[in-house]
């Protein structure tokens, strides 16, 4: 970038000496010309400076099931009313993708699970969700309550995002951190999957409270025997819509 400023300028603007770099005097002129021009430019893309009501743009949202269910899902149906010229595209979140999809600026927004997101895309935390059993009524193996033997003993799904141990997930370091295993039988890939499974059969799961609360009474929410890990769910994405969507 340096050299082409130079060739631009037909000037070096910096000069290396033996306590690092001073810039020239035609870059010393240059300074408040250029600070007048970057002032420009940042209010042009300053988030406050975005108004969705007035907004006439179409942006593209990767997001898990569960951010499409909790996040995108109300959030659409608000921008009918406020941001009627505002168009949202949804795609489904690749993880192995993401990253590159978000630099190369096919992705503008992303929504998921930030808690084992890369590092650039963790972004902001939208709200924190507990975990819960779930389980058909009158399933057997709840019948008397549930300690951690009960927990272990019952047969599991889980959703699995792929990677070497689809059948293994956050829960299981937790009970592998007591010296416990459980039984896991089934892995979908996303958890709107799950309610259906388990009301079909004698399968439970772990899976966020708030999502499976709009499940009920078709299924049964249960406190597990032992503190369980919570989903935190995050975005981060264009910087219009990380003041707007975040806030």
């Amino acid at each position: 970038a340096l050299n082409r400023l130079r060739r631009v300028f037909a000037d070096p603007l910096f000069v290396r000496h033996p306590r690092g770099l001073s810039p020239t005097p035609r870059a010393l002129a240059l300074e408040p010309q250029l600070a007048k021009a970057l002032g420009a430019i940042e209010s042009l893309v300053a988030p406050d400076g975005f108004d969705p009501g007035q907004a006439v743009s179409t942006f593209t949202i990767a997001a898990t099931d569960y951010g499409l269910a909790m996040v995108l899902v109300p959030l659409i149906a608000r921008l009918q009313d406020t941001s009627p010229g505002m168009r949202i595209c949804v795609r489904a979140l690749r993880r192995d993708t993401l990253l590159e999809e978000f630099q190369a600026g096919a992705v503008d927004f992303a929504i998921a699970g930030i808690d084992r997101a890369p590092e650039p895309l963790r972004g902001r935390v939208l709200f924190k969700d507990p975990f819960v059993l779930i389980a058909r009524n009158g399933h057997p193996g709840l019948a008397g309550g549930l300690d951690m033997d009960g927990f272990c003993r019952l047969r599991h799904a889980i959703v699995s995002f792929g990677g070497r141990e689809p059948f293994r997930g956050r829960v299981d370091e937790i009970l592998a951190q007591a010296g416990r295993s459980r039984d896991v039988r089934a892995a979908v890939s996303g958890f709107t999957e799950l309610p259906a499974l388990v009301s079909g059969s004698d399968l439970v799961a772990m899976a966020p409270r708030s999502l499976m609360r709009r499940y009920e009474p078709s299924i049964v929410l249960h406190e597990p025997p032992f503190e369980g890990p919570t989903r935190p769910l995050g975005g981060r994405g264009h910087p219009r819509l990380d003041v707007w969507l975040l806030h």
